[in-house]
């Protein structure tokens, strides 16, 4: 795994560029994902042959769910810098190819999202430097808005494939909801029989 050797794309054209420490010697690069793309068969219709290198936790920041987003018909979630909090998320190996189908994804020429650089820890305490993708616009992150029921689902499913620590896994069940149902997403994810209670 590649090591810390300190880089942030935000000093680069963040169009389909690449952080040497978040490189492999395979032509794959580790993304960190702590929302939608914790779910498999979602990341994989991204990149057929991601590989989930298992759990990571990132240090001194938090979940915020304080930006609407339209597709989801309420906030979708990003992560904001707070001292002694974390987030906990996915750790993908992707092929440099797809790189720019994730930026495509997470709108990054639309000014949605911005890739950055972060250190990852590993669930064997490994620091590793990942791709992170947080809003642009910064958030209000002393707020934190309902999210749909669908998200909600589709956080918890990701969560609970991912194997992420129960009190984690609770802390995403306790999010406030606003009760909107997304069908064709339900389908699609196969959500039907996510327990959020």
């Amino acid at each position: 795994m590649a090591l810390d050797n300190g880089c942030n794309i935000e000093e680069n054209n963040v169009n389909n560029t690449r952080c040497p420490q978040e490189v492999t010697n395979h032509n794959t690069f580790y993304y960190f994902s702590f929302a939608s793309n914790m779910l498999a068969e979602k990341m994989r219709r991204l990149d057929p042959k991601a590989k989930r290198v298992g759990s990571g936790k990132l240090e001194n920041y938090q979940l915020c769910m304080s930006s609407e987003n339209s597709r989801w018909k309420g906030p979708a979630a990003t992560v904001v810098p707070k001292s002694s909090s974390f987030v906990y998320g996915a750790i993908w190996e992707v092929d440099y190819e797809r790189m720019a189908d994730l930026d495509g994804h997470e709108f990054v020429l639309g000014h949605q999202y911005t890739p950055v650089s972060l250190n990852i820890e590993t669930s064997t305490g490994d620091k590793i430097m990942c791709r992170v993708y947080v809003q642009t616009r910064p958030p209000n992150a002393d707020v934190n808005l309902p999210i749909s029921l669908t998200y909600k689902k589709v956080l918890l499913k990701g969560a609970h494939e991912t194997q992420l620590p129960n009190t984690y896994i609770d802390l995403l069940r306790n999010l406030e909801n606003n009760d909107i149902v997304l069908q064709d997403i339900e389908k699609e994810w196969k959500l039907n029989d996510v327990i959020v209670a």
